[in-house]
C-alpha cells in the first residue's frame, strides 16, 4: 500500500543512497512481491496485475541483475541513472533529455534521479501513465533489448520484453 509518508522517505532514501555510492541504475516505485515457493502462480497473478496496471513494477531480481549492467530496465516512479549512463545519454545525438514539469531531475553524487510525477502510481491502461512516460522515453536510447522470461504468464505468454517496452509501446503490450 501507498502509506502516508511512504513515498517521502523513498524519496529520502534513493537521494541519500545515490548521493553516498556509486550506482549503474535502480527504479523505486509500487512493485508486486512473491513468495519464492509459489513463484510460478504469484507471477500469474502478477502478469494480470501488469496487464492492468502499467506503473507496477515487475521484478524478479536473479533474472534482471544481469540485463541492467549496461542499461536501465526502465522508467518507475523514482529512476535511477549512474554517471556514466547519464554521461552517454547526454553525449549522444539527441543530448541530455528535456523533460516537463511533472519529472524532477536531481542531481546526485553518483548519477541523477528523475521523479515521475509527486508519488507513485499504479496507473491505469485505460488513462495513461504520463510522467512515466515521459521518463521512459527520454531514456530509450539506454533501455536493455534483452531479458530472460519472467515466470508464469510472462513466461508463457513470451511477455516479459513487451511488458518492459509498455510504457513507450503499450499496443504491443
Amino acid at each position: 500500500p501507498n502509506e502516508a509518508g511512504a513515498p517521502a522517505a523513498l524519496l529520502e532514501l534513493a537521494t541519500q543512497l545515490a548521493e553516498e555510492l556509486p550506482l549503474l541504475s535502480g527504479h523505486g516505485g509500487l512493485t508486486a512481491v512473491f513468495d519464492a515457493e509459489h513463484k510460478s502462480a504469484a507471477f500469474d497473478q502478477i502478469y494480470a496485475w501488469a496487464r492492468r496496471y502499467p506503473g507496477l513494477e515487475v521484478e524478479d531480481l536473479n533474472l534482471t541483475l544481469a540485463t541492467v549492467l549496461d542499461g536501465v530496465k526502465g522508467a518507475s516512479w523514482l529512476t535511477l541513472v549512474g554517471d556514466e549512463l547519464w554521461s552517454r545519454l547526454a553525449s549522444s545525438e539527441a543530448g541530455a533529455p528535456a523533460l516537463g514539469p511533472e519529472v524532477e531531475l536531481r542531481r546526485t553524487g553518483h548519477g541523477v534521479l528523475l521523479r515521475a510525477g509527486r508519488e507513485p502510481t499504479l496507473g491505469d491502461r485505460n488513462r495513461g501513465l504520463w510522467p512515466y512516460v515521459e521518463v521512459e522515453r527520454a531514456l530509450e536510447p539506454l533501455k536493455i533489448t534483452a531479458h530472460p522470461e519472467l515466470p508464469g504468464r510472462f513466461q508463457e505468454e513470451e511477455a516479459t520484453l513487451p511488458w518492459l517496452r509498455r510504457l513507450l509501446e503499450p499496443a504491443g503490450w
